[in-house]
């Protein structure tokens, strides 16, 4: 009774605390996101990105061509993007906010279910109300629990608020961000360029598709959440592309 009860605890065990790597690909692109006791890392195509420790509220981000890195808390983070709100011209950004619809409401429609990955999920068409849908994506309550079992979700949140600097521009790109957290994991997404009334900008695409690959629990190397050789660490201003100060 013991040995069943022993065995039992472990297999719950491994799988509530089980390492989570998502392999997607996004129009050719392949991105690996590594999941681990509040650490989040991505890569692209084999090369780093950025690497989050939720518990710490630190982001690492990383431009592969120079090899170069920043290190920033959420607070700094948060700061930059409310001083990049405040020196934008108010009557710029009424007029903005007016052609790009920003107050539409934003329609939601259940279409059925789908499984990619090995996964099943939920279908969605999400979009201005009156519009063709700007995205359709599937939707996988498991996924999110994989991912939710590594993650503190409160942790999670203080993420996502400094992350809804995007949010401010495209309310599609929220709403999804939203039922990604509270629905399920998106693995499906195809989503044309949604903010009616704004150009495209010179050289970018106007839809992409993301679909889900695989899903692996097995343990995550350490070094995946650590700078890689060879990387010198800038400023954060100097990693956007401005002067140090």
């Amino acid at each position: 009774m013991k040995t069943i009860l022993v065995t039992v605890l472990t297999f719950f065990t491994m799988y509530a605390f089980a390492d989570v790597t998502l392999t997607e690909k996004t129009d050719g692109i392949v991105s690996v996101s590594y999941f681990s006791k509040n650490r989040v890392a991505v890569q692209e195509n084999g090369q780093i990105l950025n690497i989050t420790d939720l518990k710490t509220q630190t982001i690492y981000g990383f431009n592969p061509e120079n090899k170069t890195y920043f290190k920033a808390t959420f607070k700094e983070l948060a700061d930059m993007n409310k001083a990049a709100m405040a020196e934008m011209d108010p009557e710029m950004m009424a007029q903005f906010n007016s052609e790009a619809g920003l107050k539409q409401p934003i329609a939601i429609k259940k279409t059925g279910k789908g499984e990619y990955g090995g996964y099943q999920c939920d279908k969605y068409e999400v979009g201005f109300q009156g519009m063709p849908a700007a995205s359709q994506i599937c939707v996988s309550p498991q996924v999110r629990q994989l991912i939710l079992n590594e993650i503190d979700t409160k942790a999670l949140k203080s993420w996502l608020k400094v992350m809804d600097f995007e949010g401010n521009i495209d309310p599609i790109r929220t709403k999804l961000d939203e039922i990604s957290e509270k629905v399920g994991y998106i693995i499906y997404e195809k989503t044309v360029h949604s903010i009616p009334g704004v150009p495209m900008a010179a050289g970018a695409v106007d839809s992409y598709t993301t679909v889900l690959q695989s899903v692996s629990t097995k343990p995550i190397d350490n070094g995946k959440f650590s700078v890689p050789a060879g990387y010198k660490k800038v400023s954060i201003a100097e990693a956007m592309g401005g002067e140090e100060q």
